[in-house]
């Protein structure tokens, strides 16, 4: 398997570091990969890479202020991580989310637990400025309902048409029923037959195959 990240002098081919805990500290720096400096990033067999990329996504998970690990999160988090190495400068080019996300449009608890210095240096962009400045429009639960389809919605229905799209809900709506297959395999379909019936045990055989299936109270 391959694996992690080794510094390398590629004048002498001579490994600068070997140590996973060395080359993460670098990637959390400012990354120089210029030939002036004469080293370059190379995969070595002897670390998980998977366990570097998770180290880097951690540290910017914690300059975030620990958000949640579910959508939309995550995927600021991962997002922003490759930034940070792609660009070999961290921060120095963030994605609108994250800006809204340190501006606390995606809720003030994470904007109040970020890292000041990451947090003013995310901010101190025109492009943060612009996006401080957008008046975003809050609609009355009534004018939701009215654009969306009416009072007959159920809230169910009313918040798949919001987040989703009513395309959506309409191509859902409008989709072919879903196939049964149980049909291709009996034995699935007897199963489930004698469990309706009242049977304490059932037995069935055939060949090396043998299935047993017992009711218990």
């Amino acid at each position: 398997m391959v694996s992690a990240v080794q510094k390398v002098d590629f004048r002498t081919g001579a490994a600068l570091s070997n140590d996973i805990d060395t080359a993460l500290a670098d990637l959390d720096k400012k990354l120089d990969f210029d030939t002036a400096d004469a080293t370059v990033l190379f995969v070595s067999s002897q670390y998980d890479l998977d366990q570097l990329g998770s180290a880097i996504k951690a540290r910017v998970r914690a300059e975030l202020g620990y958000p949640i690990m579910v959508t939309p999160f995550a995927q600021f988090v991962g997002s922003q991580a490759a930034i940070n190495v792609i660009l070999g400068e961290r921060y120095k080019e963030v994605t609108d989310q994250v800006i809204q996300y340190a501006l606390g449009l995606w809720g003030k608890e994470g904007s109040d637990h970020m890292d000041p210095a990451v947090k003013a240096k995310i901010l101190d962009r025109p492009r943060a400025r612009e996006i401080e400045k957008i008046v975003y429009p809050e609609p009355t639960l009534e004018e939701v309902r009215k654009q969306y389809g009416g009072s007959h919605l159920s809230d169910e229905e009313l918040l798949l048409r919001f987040y989703a799209g009513p395309e959506f809900v309409d191509a859902l709506k409008g989709a072919p029923p879903r196939k049964e297959y149980l049909a291709r395999k009996p034995l699935v379909r007897l199963v489930e037959e004698l469990g309706k019936k009242k049977l304490g045990h059932v037995h069935i055989r055939k060949g090396d195959f043998s299935l047993t299936v017992q009711r218990t109270e």
